[in-house]
């Protein structure tokens, strides 16, 4: 008796434990085992403010600027993450916010960024976009002159439906890196990158029976560098402050034409003008060593492309142990190729055959089999006695032309710097790093200063 005395004590002073909470919100009592859920037990589910930033909305540059404007991230959570990450693994940064410009590239190097899909998120951002509302869009930022008059031109024409959500191709497609053999490299997080060129062959001798071959062999092997290193650059946009209040695909496929085509046009004019001081790469037309190459037919105030000059040029890429690829010219020096005619009849009456036969062949865009890629950032104001505006014509092995750059942009903005508030407006200010160099020089040929006519 006196032992169930004990048990009974025992019992009635036992206390059940309290529950034990784990981090989703659930609550599990030790000791205790029951059959079904019990509604009365359970805690409120864990609370969220803001989005999930793994929805299904995609990665918006424009809520990136409202975030960083506001300073309040709650419905930029993605942006924040992406921002946040790139910091994280050492990407330079200045004050702005870091944003993809290459969102395929960041992903194959970021773990964390293939787990949440990155490029598929940046995809997600423009699907659905509305070429009428573009439209609409861009008769209205013209009105409010918010670009100025020229909008047309500054801004790119309409985003077609099928156009890709990266900047990184919208800047391949207005750019020379898409229509040419221009090598495109991603630079590393540090900015800088070095490979080897080859600046002199294995020499081979013939060897005869017991002939120390050392004392034959009169030149060794020897390799250069190329060394990118980024340089930093800066475009500036002022948007209406309505435009960065719309985060609809629409809204978000405009910012990024945009910033890609814009960046485009630059590029272009590095790779070609590059001037190699300060803080600017070094471009085509400025590298030592090219292989300069003055028309058949000079003149005191600038020379004439004759139909001998394009074989004579692929020759010199031949000479210099290279493979011509490709021209760079004018679109106006095109149209002077193609309408170039012999005399008929009396000297200067130009009612002849047409000389560069293949330009108006069935490949309008070729000149000696070879294609011809057209952009304005060919100089068209070289100088040559009283002449002041001569341009120049680039060909050869474009493949030893690299142009290097990071796969992020910085973007930093303001509604306050200088006239941004009195014009109800955003400011905002993209920084690239990027680099330009030439491989092997001499098997890039230029004709500096040609007349356009």
């Amino acid at each position: 008796m006196a032992e169930l005395a004990d048990l009974l004590k025992i019992t009635k002073s036992f206390k059940p434990k309290p529950p034990v909470v784990v981090e989703d919100g659930t609550a599990l009592t030790k000791g205790v085992r029951r059959s079904h859920f019990d509604p009365a037990g359970a805690l409120a589910p864990y609370v969220t403010t803001g989005e999930v930033y793994k929805d299904s909305r995609g990665y918006s540059l424009i809520r990136a600027t409202q975030a960083y404007l506001s300073g309040d991230w709650a419905d930029a959570k993605l942006e924040l993450d992406v921002h946040k990450t790139l910091l994280e693994k050492g990407y330079p940064r200045q004050s702005g916010i870091l944003v993809p410009l290459d969102s395929r590239r960041l992903t194959q190097e970021v773990e964390h960024f293939r787990q949440i899909g990155l490029n598929e998120a940046v995809a997600k951002g423009v699907a659905g976009a509305d070429p009428e509302y573009l439209r609409a869009l861009y008769q209205e930022m013209m009105i409010k002159k918010a670009l100025g008059e020229s909008i047309d031109t500054a801004g790119g024409f309409l985003v077609r439906p099928e156009r890709s959500s990266e900047m990184i191709d919208l800047l391949r497609e207005g750019s020379l890196l898409g229509r040419t053999s221009i090598r495109e490299i991603a630079l590393p997080k540090s900015g800088k990158l070095e490979f080897n060129k080859t600046t002199k062959d294995v020499q081979w001798v013939p060897l005869g029976e017991n002939q120390n071959i050392k004392a034959l062999v009169t030149q060794q092997p020897e390799l250069g560098q190329v060394n990118l290193n980024a340089k930093k650059a800066g475009g500036f946009v002022a948007l209406s402050n309505e435009l960065i209040a719309d985060s609809t695909p629409s809204a978000e496929a405009w910012v990024r034409e945009l910033y890609g085509m814009s960046l485009a046009e630059y590029v272009n004019e590095v790779i070609i003008n590059g001037s190699g001081f300060r803080n600017e790469p070094r471009g085509i037309l400025n590298t030592p060593g090219i292989t300069v190459r003055l028309a058949s037919t000079t003149g005191a105030n600038g020379d004439t492309f004759e139909p001998e000059d394009p074989a004579l040029a692929i020759s010199d890429v031949g000479e210099a142990k290279g493979k011509f690829t490709q021209w760079i010219m004018r679109p106006v020096m095109t149209a002077v190729i193609r309408n170039r005619r012999a005399d008929a009849v009396v000297a200067g009456d130009k009612k002849g055959v047409f000389l560069f036969t293949e330009a108006n062949g069935p490949k309008p865009s070729a000149l000696q089999g070879y294609p011809i890629a057209e952009t304005v950032a060919v100089p068209n104001t070289k100088v040559k006695g009283s002449a002041g505006n001569l341009t120049t014509i680039i060909g050869g092995m474009l493949s030893q032309v690299v142009y290097g750059r990071m796969a992020t942009l910085e973007i930093t903005a303001s509604r306050e710097a200088s006239d941004a508030f009195v014009n109800d407006q955003t400011w905002l200010r993209a920084l690239i790093r990027h680099d330009v160099q030439v491989g092997i020089a001499g098997a890039i040929v230029v004709f500096p200063t040609l007349l356009q006519q």
